[in-house]
């Protein structure tokens, strides 16, 4: 068995790219604008 805590951000992390590009196939007339942005809010000891 394998056990994985992975927080909010980094199980979104990698699917920003993802998500963009099947949006992007499915609505080719609408612009599709991915954040520029890339922080993790939260601070690891």
């Amino acid at each position: 068995m394998l056990l994985a805590d992975i927080g909010h951000y980094e199980s979104e992390h990698f699917t920003i790219d993802l998500l963009a590009n099947l949006l992007e196939q499915k609505f080719p007339n609408f612009a599709v604008l991915k954040t520029g942005v890339n922080t993790n809010p939260v601070q690891y000891f």
